[in-house]
């Protein structure tokens, strides 16, 4: 029934959504309302990840200047320009390349994902785990 349903939705039409992830239901004793005992579900608090998405924010306005975009809305000579790999990092994409059958728009999202990861991390270099981590959030369908 599964890959019936995935059957019905078009590869160029996931193509075009970059973040693809499969969030599972919880099992009754996951859940809680706060009882003794349960772990919080979030490291971070709600409002260190806002700071954190406003510095990276603020990283990419720094960067792209009075073009006055973000990552999410580079085109193909901007992600040229601005998404500079480490060599292990462009290893794991040719790799994923090969593997899942990538087109050239997946592998686009996957480096801008990429340099949104970095930038939540503060970090001018895309490592090896910001296109791995971005890869994660594309190819949950693949399992199916």
């Amino acid at each position: 029934m599964i890959q019936k349903y995935w059957g019905k939705i078009s590869g160029p039409l996931l193509d075009r959504i970059d973040l693809q992830i499969e969030v599972p239901r919880l099992k009754k004793e996951e859940f809680s309302l706060g009882g003794e005992g349960v772990p919080p579900l979030a490291v971070e608090s709600s409002e260190q990840i806002k700071q954190r998405i406003l510095a990276a924010r603020e990283i990419q306005e720094k960067r792209y200047g009075k073009k006055g975009i973000l990552n999410g809305q580079l085109k193909g000579r901007e992600i040229k320009k601005f998404v500079k790999l480490e060599i292990e990092a462009e290893k794991i994409l040719e790799q994923a390349l090969s593997k899942f059958f990538l087109s050239y728009r997946s592998i686009e999202k996957i480096l801008k994902v990429s340099r949104t990861i970095a930038d939540l991390e503060a970090t001018e270099k895309i490592l090896t785990a910001h296109p791995a981590e971005a890869l994660n959030y594309r190819l949950f369908k693949s399992y199916f």
